[in-house]
């Protein structure tokens, strides 16, 4: 019995656990990693949150420039040499009044996306190279949350000189 009990305490010698130290150490490193591995799905879904505004800002610019476009073409904007430097701002009544997409507040115009609000700011001009082949600027600047807010999208297209001084009729 003597000699079973000495051959326990021999393999309880040989086997030997981790120390308190090394768990410590295992289980910083492990807390490290996970800290970083869970930093990158944070910074992914703020990166996700982003692209999604920004494909929103595109999709209201698009439609508020087919309505810019539209209302060019059908009323035949006054068209005198438009300069870049000084464009013709339309006014947000001149355009979108009567349109059930855009609310007002305050004296600006805007349309409400995903409980969002993108404030609409519309502008024509003409450089000397468009002019040169007859095309006029239309620009749409969407600002979200308020009018004085930074620019969240900035859109442009062209209508040829007749399609801007209604020439078709």
């Amino acid at each position: 019995m003597v000699s079973e009990m000495a051959k326990n305490n021999k393999r309880l010698d040989n086997e030997r656990g981790f120390t308190l130290i090394e768990l410590l150490v295992s289980l910083s490193i492990l807390s490290i990693v996970v800290v970083i591995f869970f930093s990158f799905f944070t910074q992914a879904a703020l990166f996700n949150q982003r692209a999604d505004t920004q494909v929103a800002a595109v999709n209201v610019a698009q439609v508020v420039m087919n309505d810019l476009k539209k209302y060019v073409k059908e009323t035949g904007v006054p068209f005198n040499n438009i300069q870049c430097d000084s464009p013709y701002e339309f006014s947000g009544s001149e355009v979108f009044d009567g349109n059930s997409t855009y609310l007002t507040d305050e004296g600006s115009f805007y349309i409400l996306n995903n409980n969002k609000r993108y404030f609409v700011e519309t502008s024509m001009c003409q450089n000397e190279q468009e002019k040169d082949v007859a095309l006029v600027r239309l620009r749409v600047v969407l600002k979200e949350g308020s009018p004085s807010s930074s620019v969240t999208i900035e859109t442009f297209d062209y209508l040829t000189e007749s399609e801007v001084r209604n020439e078709e009729s």
